[in-house]
Formats: C-alpha cells, sequence, structure tokens
C-alpha cells in the first residue's frame, strides 16, 4: 500500500479521529462517517512521469515523549478512463480511484475493495504473474468504507468515511484468541449475540452471560466488560502516526490489567 495516500494504510491500523454516533440494530452506539481525514503537503507532481511527492508530520513515541518527524513519500500513478490508478510496485498491486479530472488535481473516490493488479500496459518487469490486491478480511468490522482523495498543487486531503461495528471487532479477537483448540478458550466461552458495538458471551458450563462493549473515541479504543456486578474497563489509544500520540499509557501493562481483571470476574470458570 501507499503511504502517500495515507487513508489505505490508516484504515489498517484503525484510524478514529472525529467519529459521530450512531445506532446498531440491537439498540448500541456505532460510529458514522469522517472516520478519519488527513492532509499532507505536495513537494511535486510530475505529470509526465506520474509521480506525486507529498511531505507530512508523522510522530512516534521515544521515552514516553511524542516525537515528530517530516516524512516525504513518492507515489507513482497513472490517470486512465477516469480512474486514478495508484501504482504499488512493491507489491505488483493498485488501487483503482474513480474520478472526472484528466490529471491528478481533482477528487478521487473509491472502496477498500479497488484493490487489484496493476494492469499490464503499466506493469513493471518484476511484476510478470500480473498478481496483485490486498487481503481486505481485516477490514470486515469496518462498514461501508469509501476512500476520497482530493488533489491540489498545495496539499493532498484524504479522508476516509463510513460506520464501524466494533461487535465484529470483539468477536474477531475472540476468535483469534480461542483459536478452537481443545482446551482453549473456545472450549469455555461461546458469542451467544452480537451487535453493532457489543458482544454476548456464554459460558458453556453454567450458561451464564457476560456482555463486552466496544466503542471509538479521539482518546482510543475502549472497552468495557460486565459480569454480574464485576465491570472492567480499559481505553488503548490508537497508535496512528499522523496523530499526536499520548506517550504517558503503557499499552502492554493496560492490556494485562484489564484481562486479569476479567480472569478474577470468575466467568470464565463459574459453573466449575
Amino acid at each position: 500500500m501507499n503511504p502517500t495516500i495515507p487513508g489505505l494504510l490508516i484504515a489498517v491500523i484503525l484510524l478514529f479521529s472525529g467519529c459521530n454516533s450512531g445506532t446498531d440494530s440491537k439498540g448500541g452506539s456505532s460510529h458514522g462517517s469522517s472516520l478519519f481525514e488527513f492532509k499532507a503537503n505536495v513537494k511535486e507532481i510530475n505529470h509526465v512521469a506520474g509521480i506525486l511527492v507529498t511531505e507530512s508530520e508523522v510522530y512516534e513515541c521515544i521515552d514516553k515523549k511524542a516525537v515528530k518527524n517530516i516524512e516525504v513519500d513518492t507515489v507513482k500513478y497513472a490517470i486512465d478512463g477516469g480512474q486514478l490508478i495508484l501504482l504499488d510496485e512493491e507489491n505488483c498491486s493498485a488501487t483503482l480511484l474513480q474520478g472526472t479530472s484528466n490529471n491528478i488535481i481533482g477528487t478521487w473516490k473509491g472502496g477498500f475493495e479497488n484493490e487489484t493488479a496493476i494492469p499490464e500496459k503499466y506493469r513493471p518487469d518484476q511484476c510478470t504473474e500480473g498478481v496483485g490486491g490486498g487481503d481486505t478480511t481485516s477490514l470486515d468490522f469496518f462498514k461501508d468504507l469509501v476512500m476520497t482523495v482530493e488533489v491540489t498543487d498545495q496539499e493532498v486531503l484524504t479522508r476516509v468515511d463510513g460506520s464501524v461495528c466494533m461487535g465484529d471487532f470483539i468477536a474477531a479477537q475472540f476468535g483469534a484468541m480461542s483459536g478452537g483448540s481443545p482446551g482453549g478458550l473456545a472450549s469455555l466461552i461461546s458469542i451467544k449475540e452480537k451487535g453493532c458495538s457489543h458482544v454476548i458471551l456464554e459460558n458453556n458450563t453454567s450458561k451464564e452471560t457476560a456482555r463486552v462493549d466496544g466503542s471509538f473515541s479521539k482518546e482510543g479504543m475502549k472497552t468495557d466488560f460486565k459480569y454480574k456486578q464485576k465491570t472492567c474497563a480499559m481505553v488503548t489509544p490508537m497508535e496512528i502516526p499522523y496523530v499526536v500520540p499520548d506517550c504517558t499509557i503503557d499499552r502492554e501493562a493496560a492490556a494485562a490489567e484489564f484481562y486479569q481483571c476479567v480472569f478474577a470476574s470468575g466467568f470464565l470458570f463459574s459453573g466449575m
């Protein structure tokens, strides 16, 4: 994927800034349009060679402090038949965005399923098999994602619109942790109900239930677990390179504390 058009990258690593609340079919809350918006300065556009060079501020945590760096990205592209084709020659793939301009200056839109093999006329020699296209299954908990890229001589504005179903994310995490192995988590717990913002877990022995709610905000991803009178909560800041991070939070320690709280609730081993 091309980091120059950051919406493609950010969606994969969770991109939650400026969310709007909605309601799911179970009465919970999901999140609506404008999941993420990002601006990068244009350093160079070579219309003949099909090269766009941008400059942006990126951040990382060093010694619990946010450190800013300047990132310069170069992306190759082609304009063909009303499409902006972003060429990822390293992975032999291309992203197709729709528009009306005859050069890159303009507004382009597309879904995240529009990643494919590089068209033959633009395919470099090393991509002889013509394969490409990304695995979008990791994006299943995002719904109706649309990326809009507005390019001017001065900047590139990328906006990702859509909704997030946290219930799908929680269920996927549960599946990854359980693995379905005998004697594992799946032998103890099942998913009884899944809404867009929550999951109801059921203990396979006692048939008692616990609820896990998830939501997103500018502060990050919040997870709430409730079993009887026991509650556990965790807020995980998003590690988005284009947003100033909160470097004071130890993510591993926060996760360990949350899972210790869940185990201590007694839900996993109720009925034993």
